[in-house]
């Protein structure tokens, strides 16, 4: 309980400051009981005038009557200054300062809103945005809630973006003595104003409202809407929206949040209560680059939702582009797949042989069924080009092995492949199953640099001279030339290690022991045989494939025992 001494103001003053100005007593206010204090002060007051006419008894025997008054009459005042003191007046104006609250109506703009839902009346209903657009435009949603509100309409999609805003219709009347007929006739001025102001700010609601958005992210909408300074203190929230959410901040959790800041947030639901039905093509996969008459598989995924029990037909389409312009599409393939549960993925293959030179669009789509809701993403797109180009492959080898010798006769017969050979071992003129042979290592940018890849087994780096592995670095390094290297029983062992082949050791995808830590260590080959451990990327790679399905294929390198050639390295 606080006492005010309110102590005489103007009229004039008090308006001309704008506030109520008064008088405290700060010690009052550290009291629960202001009686206490009251005590306490009038006791001692009591206890000070006492003394004080004790002294002036006796000091009137020795002083004339005046002085002993004038004494008594300052120790009064000093003690009266103190009481004040102690009592601390203090000196207040109060002004009341009135902020508008503010609701926040967010509506759904992403894709989803332009599903047209069956009504359950028989009568029309339309998409969901244009519901949205009815609820805004024709109904008195916002003017009653200006009636005690600032609004702001707010859309979202991946991201949040205001698109109107109004002020309150009557606003709160400032603190004053205004007559009742001046406070009635302002209050007409501001809801006249605030009515043109409506009309004013009314948006086109059709394209602001307009379901454009490729992501529906609520909690991400609500996060921003509570974190937002401007304006008053929050009222509440509104969400009109079909209830999706694909990305972003859970929406449960920013509406925690709302609860703890003590934030309404109430949900205008649009749309059919029934389960969604959708199919959906997801990302077209194919090579970026094929030649003529190569084998491809072009691969996608096809999401349903809603149709357990249905079979789908999946239709594969190209155009040949010529420049600016793009030919006739043509139907490549037609695939079905059949889903048994409600929300299931199923993948999609189309096998491609391409003929034509050049750059290829596909496009793959999904013969949708009427009852499909969101047409827009039946289909998707990917592009190949075709090319007629042969890789320069460089074959190095310490001696004629037998992957040599394979790999060397395969290369040859690939019309696609030109295949050069240096073959360290053998003397000069021999005869060998490639295009050009080398006697040497290339010496030069220009011949080695045309090379797209050097394939080396057990090579003996050490005939290499300086410029020579200098130039081989600057490949794989500046030029991103493929180096493949395989270990072997003769040369690896005499310059793994060698400090004079750093670069080279430096090339390898492994790190070699530098010290001979095992018994065994730096000798290749193994007395049992090395099972292949393949990466993902392995598993997936069409090209080690040894049967027509992945899990086929898994259990043939599965009944491979392994390698018995192999080279201990670290890790």
């Amino acid at each position: 309980m606080s006492v005010w001494l309110l102590l005489a103001q103007s009229a004039s003053d008090a308006a001309g400051d704008g506030g109520l100005t008064s008088f405290h007593l700060l010690r009052l206010e550290q009291f629960d009981e202001p009686q206490v204090l009251w005590a306490i002060v009038a006791a001692a007051s009591a206890l000070l005038v006492g003394l004080v006419a004790w002294q002036y008894r006796r000091e009137s025997s020795a002083l004339p009557r005046a002085a002993a008054w004038g004494l008594a009459a300052l120790r009064i005042v000093a003690l009266a200054g103190a009481i004040v003191f102690f009592l601390g007046p203090v000196k207040r104006t109060d002004r009341r300062v009135v902020t508008e609250s503010r609701v926040e109506v967010l509506v759904d703009a992403s894709q989803s809103m332009t599903v047209s839902d069956e009504p359950v009346d028989g009568g029309s209903f339309g998409s969901r945005s244009e519901a949205a657009v009815r609820l805004l435009a024709d109904s008195p949603l916002i003017a009653k809630l200006r009636d005690q509100h600032d609004v702001s309409v707010r859309v979202f999609d991946s991201e949040v973006r205001r698109a109107a805003t109004w002020q309150r219709t009557a606003p709160a009347g400032d603190l004053g003595d205004d007559s009742e007929s001046e406070s009635t006739e302002q209050d007409a001025n501001a809801a006249g104003s605030n009515d043109d102001e409506a009309t004013a700010n009314e948006p086109a609601w059709s394209e602001a409202l307009a379901a454009t958005g490729a992501a529906t992210r609520l909690g991400d909408a609500l996060a921003t809407i509570l974190g937002d300074p401007a304006g008053g203190p929050l009222a509440g929230v509104i969400v009109v929206s079909d209830g999706g959410n694909n990305g972003g901040v859970d929406p449960l959790a920013a509406a925690d949040r709302a609860v703890a800041a003590h934030v309404p947030v109430v949900a205008v639901g649009v749309g059919s209560t029934e389960p969604r039905r959708n199919l959906r093509l997801q990302d077209l996969i194919a090579p970026a680059r094929a030649y003529p008459d190569d084998k491809v598989t072009v691969r996608a995924q096809v999401s349903a939702e809603g149709f357990a029990g249905r079979q789908v037909e999946v239709e594969l389409y190209a155009r040949q582009m010529q420049g600016d312009a793009a030919s006739a599409e043509t139907l490549l393939g037609r695939e079905s797949l059949a889903f048994d549960q409600n929300e299931q993925t199923l993948p999609v293959e189309f096998p491609l042989e391409p003929a034509e030179i050049g750059p290829l669009e596909l496009e793959a789509r999904i013969v949708a069924p009427p009852e499909d809701q969101y047409p827009a993403d039946n289909m998707a797109a990917a592009e190949m080009v075709i090319v007629e180009t042969s890789s320069r492959v460089l074959l190095v080898a310490g001696s004629a092995a037998r992957d040599y010798r394979f790999l060397r006769n395969q290369l040859f017969r690939d019309r696609h492949v030109t295949v050069d050979i240096l073959l360290q071992s053998s003397p000069p003129g021999i005869s060998q199953e490639s295009n050009r042979i080398l006697t040497e290592f290339p010496s030069d940018r220009e011949t080695l640099f045309e090379y797209d890849a050097i394939v080396a087994f057990d090579p003996d780096w050490t005939q290499l001279d300086a410029e020579q592995v200098d130039l081989l670095e600057e490949w794989v390094a500046d030029e991103a030339g493929g180096l493949i290297v395989v270990a072997g029983p003769v040369h690896t062992a005499t310059w793994v290690q060698s400090a004079e082949q750093a670069k080279i050791r430096s090339l390898y995808p492994v790190e070699f022991q530098r010290r001979l830590t095992l018994m065994d260590d730096g000798v290749y080959g193994s007395k049992t045989p090395w099972p292949l451990d393949f990466t993902r990327a392995g598993e997936e790679a069409d090209f080690l494939w040894l049967a027509e399905t992945p899990a086929e294929s898994e259990a043939a390198w599965a009944r491979f025992p392994g390698v018995y050639g192999c080279y201990a390295v670290k890790g």
